[in-house]
């Protein structure tokens, strides 16, 4: 769902180590700057794994400057544990629509070294109806969290 975020992160000139469990997926995104794009197939479910592929990915690609991380809620440990192994870095943490962002907040432990942003995944009204992002507004919003660095950030509209 953040493809063309990850292939703009490439176009400006980022190496991007690119999570995934579903390899043909994965495949479809990385055949599209596979010079930039580092693909890394763990289940960020498994933490022992996860911490193992992150660590991994650091030392055979340098230290991580930027993290974009949209994590279901059946990993509550994933997000710690990237951030755990940051230095120095910038989190863009994708948040769903019904997330309480203040709580979100709360339950991680952010070093000073991270600037943590949130970006909160909201809905579009057309015609009077509310419908949810694409896959498309879901990057380009995250797109301009990243562009205009601000701590929160809305994507679509929020609320009722």
């Amino acid at each position: 769902m953040l493809a063309d975020t990850v292939l703009w992160l490439a176009d400006m000139g980022y190496s991007v180590s690119v999570i995934g469990r579903n390899e043909a997926k994965m495949e479809r995104v990385i055949r599209q700057s596979p010079d930039r794009l580092n693909p890394v197939f763990v289940d960020y479910r498994d933490n022992s794994r996860f911490l193992q592929s992150v660590r991994q990915a650091i030392a055979e690609r340098g230290k991580i400057d930027l993290v974009v991380a949209w994590i279901h809620s059946d990993a509550p440990d994933a997000l710690p544990i990237v951030i755990a192994e940051l230095h120095d870095a910038a989190v863009y943490h994708v948040l769903g629509s019904r997330a309480k962002r203040d709580d979100v907040k709360a339950d991680l432990l952010i070093p000073d070294t991270i600037r943590y942003h949130q970006v909160q995944l909201g809905h579009v009204v057309e015609q009077g109806s509310r419908r949810w992002l694409t896959h498309e507004e879901i990057s380009g919003g995250v797109i301009e969290a990243i562009q205009s660095e601000k701590s929160y950030h809305v994507v679509g509209m929020n609320g009722n």
